[in-house]
């Protein structure tokens, strides 16, 4: 394969599958943190958006793990996740539903994770404001004091998400001049492949 040139024969049918691919393409090529995506959502008119590390793909969709806003619903909200991978000239934008998975599922998540990214989950939930980064790394300290000897509770706004997809879009070389793009729409649970121009 050509790795300049992107051509339908290429794709597989299904794009999670796709995706995959690409996201083993950009670990190959030593792309830096291959798995970080912007997050965008939208809650009741409320656009925000935020960067987060993609943990987990499955038949269904994209897993990760965030603090999100108190007002965010457990019922599917509209978002959209990007991936920009200028080292190897490819981007990926998909269009989805997002929604919260069971607290039983988070808590198994929780359990696996190291005491030190409990720690920063912890300290991250907090709504303080700090007038320093040193008293930051102070909260940071007392926190892990308090609970040296102690499991770390999991954080009430943290939680495991998972991102169902509807449309995607693969887009491989320079965006400044005329890259390849192809986009994958689902209608009635079938996936729809096209060629499209930028």
């Amino acid at each position: 394969m050509n790795d300049n040139v992107l051509r339908k024969e290429y794709l597989n049918e299904n794009p999670i599958l796709e995706m995959e691919k690409w996201l083993h393409f950009a670990y190959e090529n030593s792309v830096k943190f291959p798995n970080l995506m912007c997050l965008v959502t939208d809650i009741d008119g409320k656009i925000t958006s935020r960067m987060v590390f993609l943990k987990r793909i499955n038949d269904k969709g994209f897993i990760f793990f965030d603090s999100l806003e108190p007002d965010f619903k457990p019922v599917k909200n509209d978002a959209i996740i990007n991936f920009i991978w200028r080292d190897i000239s490819r981007n990926i934008c998909i269009e989805g539903k997002l929604m919260r998975m069971e607290r039983a599922i988070e808590e198994e998540h929780y359990q696996l994770l190291p005491k030190n990214l409990k720690l920063k989950y912890y300290v991250m939930n907090s709504k303080e404001t700090v007038e320093s980064r040193p008293r930051m790394k102070e909260i940071y300290l007392e926190t892990e004091e308090k609970f040296e000897w102690e499991d770390i509770p999991m954080p009430e706004n943290w939680g495991v998400y998972l991102f169902e997809p509807n449309y995607f879009e693969f887009i491989n070389g320079n965006l400044l001049e005329l890259p390849d793009k192809f986009i994958y729409r689902k209608e009635n649970g079938v996936w729809y492949l096209a060629r499209s121009i930028l």
